[in-house]
């Protein structure tokens, strides 16, 4: 009986000291300090700007937990907008300011844009803050051609194809056809004039808004057999397409 029982005093304090340390345990890890990062608003809109205008993002963020926070980085999804921050180290309470500077130039219509912000937070290492807004196009030309390819011609050795192009203006102010590139094997006949294959030619075709001119395209490949690929390039004064370039691509059936 006296055994019995030095054997249960001996499991009941093994017990005790297993449920003593797990308290302790538990009681460290809760003492355990984390920073906790905090960032208002969580997206912005900077409504509409014009064309070129500089629109800018402001975001505060602040520790709200009881160890240092650090802001490893706070990185823009595009080289447009560049993101500025007060400071990198917050201890706890306090309140850094992240200035994200969005440029629309050469930009229009709706914009979506990121700041990502990496932290030592380890519930939140990265928060993804979402830019967006409206750009308003200035009156500018732009060029726009009926089609901008042919694709899979099949063509006999010394072949020609020929067809329309239209080429447009539809922008807000005068566009100006100032330059023609051909590829060896491509002719065109625009305004009057005719334009042989591997020719720069500078132009002076204005047109007016809305206005329209046919380009007579001809494709007469100078491989014997296999594949072929000509083109013909078009440089203007239009703002967002100043190059554009038609590509006609098929085989020569030796």
């Amino acid at each position: 009986m006296g055994r019995i029982w030095t054997r249960f005093l001996q499991s009941g304090a093994v017990v005790a000291v297993f449920v003593l340390g797990l308290g302790i345990a538990l009681a460290d890890e809760a003492a355990v300090k984390q920073p906790k990062v905090e960032i208002s608003p969580s997206a912005y809109d900077f409504g509409t700007v014009k064309e070129g205008e500089k629109a800018t993002a402001t975001f505060k963020i602040k520790n709200t937990g009881d160890a240092d926070l650090i802001i490893y980085d706070a990185k823009p999804s595009c080289g447009c907008t560049v993101a500025n921050l007060s400071t990198k180290d917050l201890k706890p309470g306090e309140t850094a300011t992240l200035e994200a500077v969005y440029n629309s130039a050469n930009a229009s219509g709706q914009v979506h844009k990121n700041v990502a912000v990496s932290t030592n937070d380890p519930k939140s290492q990265t928060i993804n803050l979402p830019i967006t807004g409206t750009v308003q196009s200035l009156p500018a030309p732009d060029i726009m051609l009926s089609s901008f390819n042919i694709t899979n011609l099949q063509l006999a050795a010394g072949g020609k194809d020929t067809r329309s192009v239209k080429i447009t203006n539809t922008g807000q102010l005068d566009l100006e056809v100032q330059e023609i590139t051909t590829s060896p094997g491509m002719s065109v006949t625009l305004d009057g004039r005719v334009i042989a294959g591997a020719q720069t030619v500078k132009m002076e075709l204005m047109l007016k808004p809305g206005e329209s001119k046919e380009a007579e395209l001809t494709v007469t490949p100078k491989a014997v057999s296999g594949n072929f690929q000509e083109f013909l390039t078009i440089r203007s004064n239009s703002k967002h397409r100043p190059i554009v370039t038609f590509m006609a691509q098929g085989i020569v059936q030796g």
